[in-house]
């Protein structure tokens, strides 16, 4: 992954709609230390060292002219396209919008 690559977002809030940006910034992260809004503090469970996933966390930019369509903690699924010319781009623009369609039918609440 790398800043200017190319995204796709299915926001909850606008079901069977797809937003397009690029990744703004990528740096070291973990949501693991946030407090939540309701006062508690998440639990905490034992990751392996040689588990990547959660250690990064990417800064997307929407191209939508209207920026204030997506207010803090809104939710949602996003796709970074590494390589657009792989065959598999196009499995997951579909799952993507599959997951946009399906929000619509049936929302998504966890």
């Amino acid at each position: 992954m790398k800043p200017g690559q190319m995204v796709e977002a299915a926001i909850d809030l606008y079901p069977g709609q797809i937003f397009r940006g690029k990744v703004a910034a990528i740096w070291q992260g973990s949501s693991a230390g946030q407090m939540l809004p309701s006062g508690t503090l998440p639990n905490f469970s034992y990751v392996p060292v040689e588990v990547p996933q959660g250690q990064f966390a990417v800064a997307i930019h929407l191209d939508d002219e209207d920026q204030a369509k997506f207010p803090i903690g809104t939710q949602g699924r996003a796709t970074i396209y590494t390589n657009p010319d792989s065959g598999f781009v196009v499995l997951r623009k579909i799952g993507i919008r599959a997951y946009s369609w399906f929000n619509w039918l049936y929302p998504f609440n966890g």
